[in-house]
């Protein structure tokens, strides 16, 4: 064999020899060899850069241990949260214990005033019956009436005795809108009484348990310098269900007039303390009050001498009431209007323009005392709604009529749907008849060429402003339609022509 060939088979066998070595070595014993074997399965070899699979249990079990750290911290806070809401449903517990140990007590003192009070209840009680059987009785009437307007409404003739029985009809309504009107005024009266010997003490804290009548002769006594007040309450307890958000006044009864106006004539010693002392009346009686005392400031104006006497005015040395100032030369509708440039402005009775404005017509055989009675009615029996109609024949004042011109149902129960086209028409036929009184065609007309706005939140009749925003929003476009002021302007147009 030739050297180079021989060198080279040597080399090839040197290579293989360790190739042999690398994965073959040889072990002392099979014992060795088992165990060399079962490390080699178990335990393989892994780069040094990478995790052992212990070292990755070890940070997966520091990671569990810190959830289950975090969730004994999170199960805590959940107790102590737990813990202040049993706290809190204890204290709420109490407060509603002593709100009905305070119910019980108002419940005893309320029954007790109605015992004193009760033979005047009983009168009124007896008046209101008297006017609901007026009323059934009108409204009995009315129905009959619209019987016969419907049975006659086709028919080319009507003859005389259908007009006798309808002007009977119409005649017999007027003289029970009449007597309706007098036991409404009684009634009212009766409750003016009941409550004439009352004040309304307000601005007192509430506390539970409280006892009124001590309150307020403490008031009385550190305050208003009253030593005797105890002996001339009568009652006192808190008006009106109870309510967390209002403190609720303190309706106290004397057992005289004198001590009543005695204690509210101190009333100015409680200047800056935050507790008010003020008759008990009636809204509608405190809406008179501000009225009349809007008129007095106006009138002073031009006659120093002017002043109240209950609910008259004395003007130029003579006796007026509100009614009879109309027709002075006071210019009274000036409290519910206002004017610019361009625009007036009107809302509320005493403004001519509005159909609040006592001024009464009659019109279709029957008498309105106001536009706002024909519209009401009339829009009514358009419906078919001949009950309502009859109730707002009865109402005293425009605004009951429109609160039960709200209340329209068809015959079978239903909310009509506004027919506004018919509704305007009707409208403009009793603002028509109104103004065809010469004193207010004469005001009508000197408006010309102002636009006439009736300033209500009303976006269908009114401009959708009210009368105090009247100043800063006239200048711009209205939200609402203004329907009862573009009648007026189109009544007015008429007129001029």
């Amino acid at each position: 064999m030739p050297a180079k060939a021989k060198s080279k088979k040597q080399s090839e066998n040197a290579d293989q020899e360790k190739i042999t070595s690398h994965f073959e070595t040889p072990l002392k014993s099979t014992g060795e060899r088992t165990l060399r074997s079962s490390r080699s399965v178990s335990t393989p070899r892994f780069p040094s850069s990478e995790q052992s699979p212990m070292e990755a249990k070890e940070e997966s079990m520091k990671e569990f241990m810190l959830e289950i750290n975090n969730l004994h911290t999170s199960i805590g806070k959940l107790e102590k949260t737990q813990h202040e809401m049993n706290t809190k449903l204890a204290k709420l517990d109490t407060i509603e214990n002593s709100l009905k140990s305070l119910q019980e007590k108002v419940t005893d003192m309320d029954q007790n005033f109605a015992r004193e009070i009760l033979s005047i209840k009983t009168s009124i009680s007896k008046n209101a019956n008297d006017i609901s059987q007026f009323k059934d009785e009108m409204l009995a009437v009315q129905i009959e009436l619209e019987t016969v307007k419907s049975q006659t409404k086709h028919t080319p003739s009507i003859n005389k005795e259908i007009k006798d029985s309808l002007a009977q009809i119409y005649h017999m309504q007027s003289l029970i809108v009449q007597q309706a009107k007098v036991l409404r005024s009684e009634t009212a009266q009766q409750k003016e009484y009941s409550q004439k010997q009352n004040l309304l003490f307000a601005g007192i804290i509430e506390r539970c348990n409280e006892n009124c009548v001590r309150i307020i002769d403490s008031i009385c006594f550190t305050k208003l310098q009253l030593p005797n007040a105890h002996k001339e309450i009568d009652l006192a307890h808190r008006l009106g269900p109870y309510r967390p958000d209002h403190v609720r006044p303190i309706i106290v009864r004397f057992k005289s007039q004198h001590a009543k106006e005695v204690t509210l004539s101190r009333r100015g010693l409680l200047k800056g303390t935050g507790i008010f002392i003020n008759p008990h009346i009636s809204e509608e009686k405190k809406k008179q009050e501000h009225l009349g005392h809007q008129i007095l400031e106006m009138a002073k104006e031009i006659d120093q001498s002017c002043r109240r006497t209950g609910s008259r005015i004395v003007y130029k040395g003579k006796n007026h009431s509100i009614e009879s100032l109309k027709q002075s030369d006071l210019p009274i509708h000036k409290i519910h209007q206002r004017e610019n440039e361009e625009t007036i402005g009107f809302l509320g009775e005493l403004s001519p323009l509005s159909n609040f404005y006592y001024s009464p017509f009659e019109l279709d055989g029957q008498k309105f005392p106001s536009v706002e009675h024909f519209f009401q009615q009339k829009k009514s029996e358009f419906y078919g709604d001949m009950r309502t109609a009859a109730k707002i024949s009865l109402a005293a004042h425009p605004l009951e009529a429109k609160i039960l011109g709200k209340s329209i149902t068809l015959p079978n129960g239903e909310i009509p749907i506004r027919n506004t086209e018919a509704e305007f028409a009707i409208m403009k036929r009793g603002i028509g008849q109104k103004f065809k009184n010469p004193a207010l065609r004469e005001f009508l007309v000197q408006t010309t060429p102002k636009r006439l706005v009736e300033c209500s939140k009303d976006k269908v009749y009114g401009s959708g402003y009210t009368l105090s925003e009247f100043e800063t929003k006239s200048k711009y476009p209205m939200n609402g339609s203004n329907v009862l002021g573009k009648a007026l302007m189109e009544i007015r147009e008429k007129l001029l022509r």
